[in-house]
């Protein structure tokens, strides 16, 4: 199902579920076909924490996300940084078999989440544009408190603010070209 979302492989080791939890270990996301790595996205373990009960409510409350040991590449097609991995895997999120009218009742009255805390442990983000260099960093215990999604596409808005939170503050840091790479998460707030 992912796999389908997402335009990419998506490969899962093992989903275990819990009283209240749900753990997901060997996470990764493919890169889309035209891209030079294989993989946009690898989590040892997720662990998301909220009662079963609360997804099938309009305001989705996740206790917490943590994820451990991430390794994200942000892979550029130029140096201007307008089209990435990202802004390919994440579009295709955003494109369905419905029709606009339809998207936008969903976004007016659809689900969105609130993560109370998202926990992201031991980042690794590598940066790679055409002709240059490619940037590598490591990040450690990062904590953001009172996510919150948009409504809609409770999938994609989750992917997205979990991989926004993950680089948008470190983006000066990480040297990612300016372009149009932040557009794609176009109705998040940055992190404070």
């Amino acid at each position: 199902m992912l796999s389908a979302r997402f335009g990419a492989l998506v490969n899962i080791e093992k989903v275990a579920f819990g009283r209240q939890e749900i753990n997901i270990e060997k996470f990764v996301l493919h890169n889309p076909p035209d891209f030079s790595t294989p993989h946009a996205l690898d989590i040892d373990v997720i662990d998301i924490d909220a009662p079963y009960i609360n997804y099938i409510k309009k305001e989705i409350k996740i206790k917490e996300i943590e994820v451990h040991t991430a390794e994200l590449n942000i892979v550029f097609k130029t140096k201007k940084g307008l089209d990435s991995n990202w802004s390919s895997l994440l579009g295709t999120l955003s494109t369905d078999k419905y029709s606009k009218k339809k998207r936008e009742q969903e976004e007016k009255s659809g689900q969105y989440a609130v993560i109370e805390v998202l926990k992201i442990n031991k980042l690794t983000v590598h940066i790679i544009t055409p002709g240059l260099k490619t940037e590598t960093k490591v990040f450690n215990d990062m904590v953001f408190y009172n996510v919150v999604t948009t409504r809609g596409d409770i999938t994609r808005h989750i992917t997205q603010v979990v991989v926004y939170y993950m680089i948008s503050q470190f983006a000066n840091i990480l040297n990612i070209p300016t372009g149009g790479f932040f557009s794609i998460f176009s109705g998040l707030s940055k992190p404070s």
